[in-house]
């Protein structure tokens, strides 16, 4: 969470009196010093353990990579916005999520199939 728009609705979303935990690959140590309001966790795993929903916010390869039955297990409840468009919706529902549009995806329709490409 580096100097990204990922702090910007970070910071917007603490304002609004939300809990937030964060995980970052790379930039944690940095985004402490420039954002102290969320609850800092080590690991994704540990980000998501009991929150609802999950905003994903980041283009990183990792949580592309990631098995989607992991974090669903850990969250309270099993909804993603994926505002990176990153994340494969249909991957998702058999881990856990009622259908492929829990996962909904900025600029994505709710309907039809997954964008080639």
């Amino acid at each position: 969470m580096r100097d990204s728009p990922a702090r910007a609705v970070t910071a917007q979303i603490l304002a609004g009196g939300a809990v937030v935990r964060v995980y970052d690959p790379e930039g944690t140590d940095n985004a402490r010093t420039a954002l102290p309001g969320p609850a800092y966790r080590a690991d994704v795993m540990a980000a998501c353990r009991d929150v609802e929903p999950v905003l994903h916010l980041t283009e990183w390869r990792q949580y592309r990579a990631l098995d989607p039955a992991e974090p669903t297990a850990a969250v309270r409840m099993p909804r993603v916005l994926d505002a990176r468009n990153t994340l494969d919706r249909a991957a998702r529902h058999p881990a856990g999520t009622s259908a492929p549009s829990d996962v909904p995806c900025m600029g994505r329709s709710r309907v039809g199939p997954e964008p080639s490409g």
